[in-house]
């Protein structure tokens, strides 16, 4: 069965294997400190640990909730002008991971844009 492990704000997904009546962990995957398993990480690791069982779902919800004593999700309210400027900076900064997304990104933005104008705030 697999867990997860947090130093800091990064989580690593291990397992506890035993080999001759011995007992040792075994780091499946680095998560870093995002909100869910990508899926890419998902195959990498049925790929690599066939025989182990990974239950995704309680990994995502781990991961979601963050380290011991960080704040919950509900505390860190934003609001809508706040994520469409992020979406914007990272849309348009250069190199970034989400290049390919960059419309996606842009889309978002403007449909926050949409419901702040309905809002009138």
């Amino acid at each position: 069965m697999a867990f997860v492990r947090w130093r800091g704000n990064s989580a690593s997904l291990l397992a506890t294997v035993y080999e001759q009546g011995r007992s040792r962990q075994v780091l499946l995957a680095a998560l870093g400190g995002g909100y869910a398993v990508p899926a890419h990480v998902r195959e990498e690791v049925s790929a690599r640990f066939p025989d182990l069982f990974v239950d995704w779902e309680k990994v995502n919800e781990v991961i979601a909730r963050g380290p011991q004593g960080a704040p919950p999700l509900s505390s860190l309210q934003l609001s809508y002008l706040e994520v469409e400027q992020q979406l914007r900076e990272w849309a348009n900064q250069p190199i970034t991971p989400f290049s390919d997304e960059k419309r996606q990104l842009l889309h978002a933005a403007q449909v926050l844009t949409s419901c702040r104008a309905r809002e009138g705030t």
